[in-house]
This record gives C-alpha cells, sequence and structure tokens, in this order.
C-alpha cells in the first residue's frame, strides 16, 4: 500500500513539474510602466503559484504576487522599473513537500510610461476688454470671452 501510495505521489508530481509553464505571447512581451496587464500561465488550477520578475542584468528578483490561482493574475508594471529588457516571469508551486519552479519561454521589456503632451494656448484681446483663450485642441477656457467677441461682431455689421 506504501508502494502505491508513492508511485502516486511520483506521477502527481511528474505531471505537475511538466505542465507549469508560462508562453508570452508577443504582446506580453512588450509592457508598459504604470499599465495593468493580464497575464496567464497553465496550469489553471487552484494550486497556489507564487510569481516573481526575474532581472536578469541585475540578478534580483521581486515577488509579484504570492498564491496566484485559476492560471492567470493582474500585474501594474510599477513606474520605478527601469525601461528595458532582460525581464523573465519565474512560476513556483509547492506540491508534495516539492518546490517546482519555471520561468517565462521568454523575455519581456518594459516601455517607458508616454508623456503628458503639453498644453498650449492662445489668447486674443476684442475692443470691448473682454478677453478670449483656447487651447491647441480647440477648447474653450473663457465662454464669455467668446460671448463678448460675438456681440462685437454683431455691432460691426
Amino acid at each position: 500500500m506504501l508502494a502505491l501510495s508513492w508511485v502516486i505521489a511520483f506521477f502527481s508530481f511528474a505531471t505537475c513539474v511538466l505542465s507549469l509553464k508560462m508562453d508570452l505571447t508577443p504582446k506580453e512581451r512588450n509592457v508598459t510602466q504604470g499599465q495593468t496587464r493580464k497575464f496567464k500561465y497553465q496550469p489553471a488550477n487552484d494550486t497556489p503559484t507564487n510569481v516573481t520578475v526575474l532581472d536578469t542584468l541585475d540578478n534580483k528578483t521581486t515577488t509579484i504576487i504570492d498564491g496566484a490561482k485559476g492560471g492567470r493574475f493582474n500585474w501594474t508594471i510599477p513606474e520605478d522599473l527601469e525601461v528595458r529588457g532582460g525581464y523573465f516571469f519565474q512560476l513556483k508551486q509547492y506540491v508534495n513537500n516539492a518546490t517546482i519552479i519555471a520561468s517565462s519561454d521568454s523575455e519581456f521589456q518594459v516601455l517607458e510610461k508616454p508623456k503628458p503632451k503639453p498644453e498650449t494656448s492662445n489668447t486674443t484681446a476684442s475692443s470691448s476688454g473682454t478677453t478670449s483663450r483656447w487651447t491647441e485642441t480647440g477648447e474653450l477656457a473663457s465662454l464669455s470671452g467668446v460671448a463678448a467677441l460675438g456681440v462685437l461682431i454683431l455691432q460691426n455689421l
């Protein structure tokens, strides 16, 4: 009976070792600082999975989630994570008193968070003393100035 238990434990361990993996899609290989992304791994079961980021250039690991389940997790890419490649996901599960570790099939790179476009504004003064302002996108900053400008145009007709 002990031998049968050992055989079952061995094969369940072997199945888990062979199936723990994370294949990154081309879209998942480029992540942007500050964005939240969904990632998948296999198997999609209830075994708690710890997910870390392995930085191969600095030889550091950072835990991003402890106990992920169901084969998926969300991760918000830190804004201070260095913009470059050389990062891998590392998965870790504990099954039958053994630790199973697998890395993503390819590296991913971190892209810089887009910088906000600076807004420029323009100003026009009318003879009635009111001022109209608008932004480069055409949004009015002063509606009363536009109304006064319209009245001025009507008066001059």
